[in-house]
């Protein structure tokens, strides 16, 4: 420590311990106030400014918080110190380098006088560090294989005799264990087994009311303000297939209309004829909800097909009925929530579908459908869509808009291709069903029904 700044040194000895040379490393960080604006600045010892983390922070960035940037600053600040000190290039940052990087961030080395710092970190805060550093590689089309080995895990889970669960978890192999058997705090997340065991408490205590609020967050991923702001005016039965289907009905209350406030409506604990009109005037333009910039508007045919994946792909002839053509077509999906039509290019059908915004104007209405700035920060949340054919047929599917893989096109400003899921659809490397994917076609599926049209299942 020299004042408040810390500075690195690098020294190089000879056999005998005699100094050959030695530098010193700082990686000078500035936060400037500007025009109303706070910038984040990164600088080499030469003095000049580092573009991809100084980019990075100020543009992939802009809309995250001030203490978010600020504590992702000083993160990459220490990724570079360690580059320099170790002469490594930052697109090559490959499984030993990625070994001395994490125990240079612990403070730690397995020869201790190789690094030597005052400060020490947890391995929860180093965790902190290579997260910020997943996203700016991501965002920046770096590539590590070390930094992003990862494994799915799915792991079934039984939580009382007519319920049960599988959920899938991303691992990142090189973060490090943070279990601290002395640690009194809440976890920001939890296992499946330490929820099977709050599960069962709620059973045991018979608080069906905690119950049904587990249930809904951990394994259909509602939000807490979702779950409170239930009312029995979202709550109706459908029946599919002559089966029932219990349907829950999502809304924003902030930006909802007056009948979406249960006003004028009869809190009977069904879905009567008042609120079943008042959902299809909504889901048919008539009322507000949605996100992404606009009130829903999406108009149904008669009749909505459920694509069951594998079992229509081996029926050749079902795609040709449908006038759906499978690899080399341009089609366009409408989100559900929005209304909003996206052209898109199918580049293939392998275990789903993988397509590209047709136009750079597609990208921008995907940005607006998730809130982001640039495609490359489009979030692994999947949207409820459907897939119009060139035969106005009318397909419900799960879109996984993350950009990833290889791209046929490239003046959409899209940097590669995403995934659209149908039933029993499965992902690329895992070959599973993806839980996230089964939310999103429920939700379709709930929304066509709500709107009256028939929904008939394609195998």
């Amino acid at each position: 420590k020299v004042g408040r700044k810390s500075i690195y040194k690098k020294v190089i000895a000879d056999e005998a311990g005699k100094v050959i040379s030695e530098r010193e490393v700082e990686i000078p960080l500035y936060k400037i106030e500007k025009d109303g604006q706070t910038y984040f600045l990164l600088y080499d010892d030469d003095m000049n400014v580092l573009s991809l983390p100084s980019s990075y922070l100020n543009f992939n960035m802009a809309d995250a918080s001030l203490n978010t940037r600020k504590n992702s600053a000083n993160a990459l600040r220490m990724l570079y110190v360690f580059l320099s000190l170790t002469n490594c290039d930052v697109r090559h940052l490959e499984q030993d380098q990625l070994n001395e990087l994490i125990r240079f961030l612990q403070g730690l080395n397995s020869n201790p006088e190789a690094f030597k710092t005052e400060t020490t970190r947890s391995n929860d805060t180093v965790n902190g560090y290579l997260s910020v550093y997943r996203s700016f590689f991501r965002k920046k089309r770096i590539r590590s294989s070390a930094l992003f080995d990862a494994k799915i895990t799915r792991q079934e889970v039984t939580y009382d005799n007519d319920f049960s669960g599988a959920v899938e978890r991303l691992q990142y192999t090189n973060n490090l264990r943070t279990n601290d058997p002395n640690a009194h705090t809440v976890p920001k997340y939890i296992s499946p087994s330490e929820f099977e065991q709050l599960y069962k408490l709620a059973i045991g205590r018979k608080d069906t009311r905690a119950m049904i609020i587990m249930r809904l967050m951990y394994c259909y991923g509602l939000r807490l303000g979702e779950v409170l702001g239930l009312t029995t005016e979202d709550l109706r039965e459908t029946h599919r297939n002559n089966v029932l289907v219990p349907t829950l009905i999502l809304r924003n209350r902030l930006s909802d209309k007056d009948f979406q406030y249960a006003k004028g409506l009869t809190a009977d604990g069904i879905a009567g004829s008042k609120t079943i009109a008042a959902l299809q005037n909504a889901l048919s333009g008539g009322g507000g909800g949605g996100g992404g910039g606009g009130s829903s508007s999406v108009s149904f045919n008669s009749t909505v097909y459920d694509l069951d994946w594998f079992n229509a792909k081996a029926h050749s002839g079902l795609f040709s009925t449908l006038g759906f053509v499978p690899k080399n077509n341009d089609c366009y999906l409408i989100d559900l929530g929005t209304g909003r039509k996206i052209n898109i290019h199918v580049q293939s059908a392998g275990n789903h579908l993988d397509v590209e915004p047709l136009t750079s104007t597609d990208t921008s209405k995907m940005c607006d459908l998730w809130g982001v700035s640039s495609a490359s920060s489009i979030s692994y949340l999947r949207r409820p869509m459907l897939i119009v054919t060139k035969d106005n047929r009318q397909i419900i599917c799960s879109v996984y808009g993350t950009p990833h893989g290889t791209q046929d096109i490239t003046s959409n400003n899209f940097p590669g291709q995403f995934c659209i899921h149908f039933l029993n659809s499965t992902t690329s490397g895992t070959k599973v069903v993806s839980s996230y994917a089964v939310t999103a076609l429920n939700t379709a599926r709930s929304m066509v029904l709500a709107a009256g049209k028939t929904l008939t299942t394609l195998k």
